[in-house]
């Protein structure tokens, strides 16, 4: 189908079967492989023919952690070859290692995109307060109040949730509980993270990664 046949086609099905570390098992049959090892079979057959672009929706699924590594290896060897890659997940740590652009979607849309650094500045570059109020919540214009305070770059509410961002969220926290105080506002959970795509996901739609 691609036109590759002969010595060409059997120099390319060694070299692929080289690169997937699968050649030593090239007279087996692939019923007998493993998820991991077919995944990886599945790989080389796509680039076979020397593709300039390749489409992976989610090749890590079900494998065990060795062939995810040799995934992996074998990703970076193609993306240094110069092919293109589409690379889909709901592995964000995979995202964040292997993408150098990346679209977050929700419900068929695009969300957002950027590279990693631009997406994770949208939740502060210093990371991000997540606290949690007892009902019946704070003020309304708390949010506005929490905001004025010194490195707090944004405030999303959510209910009586509160997602603020911050250039140090370490050094804004004394501030923001300040404000919470003086309001009447009874914490009653409190987490501080570092950015990272999930967070991100979250913080866009406020709900969980799902398939």
């Amino acid at each position: 189908m691609y036109g590759l046949r002969g010595a060409a086609l059997d120099g390319r099905c060694r070299e692929l079967l080289d690169l997937v570390q699968l050649w030593d098992r090239r007279n087996d049959r692939i019923e007998a492989f493993s998820g991991g090892m077919k995944r990886r079979i599945n790989m080389a057959a796509g680039l076979l023919h020397y593709p300039r672009f390749l489409l992976l929706d989610e090749p890590t699924v079900g494998v065990d952690p060795q062939s995810r590594e040799h995934i992996f290896e074998t990703i970076f060897k193609i993306r240094d070859s110069g092919t293109t890659i589409l690379y889909t997940s709901h592995y964000m740590e995979e995202v964040e290692l292997l993408c150098d652009y990346i679209s977050i979607m929700d419900h068929g849309k695009i969300i957002a995109a950027g590279t990693l650094k631009e997406l994770l500045t949208r939740l502060g570059e210093g990371g991000v307060i997540d606290l949690e109020v007892a009902p019946p919540g704070c003020p309304a214009e708390l949010g506005e109040k929490v905001e004025a305070q010194n490195g707090v770059t944004a405030v999303k509410r959510e209910d009586d949730r509160l997602l603020i961002s911050s250039k140090n969220a370490a050094h804004s926290l004394q501030p923001v509980m300040k404000v919470l105080e003086d309001a009447g506002c009874e914490v009653t959970n409190l987490e501080i993270y570092t950015p990272n795509l999930e967070k991100l996901f979250i913080h866009l739609t406020g709900r969980e990664l799902r398939e």
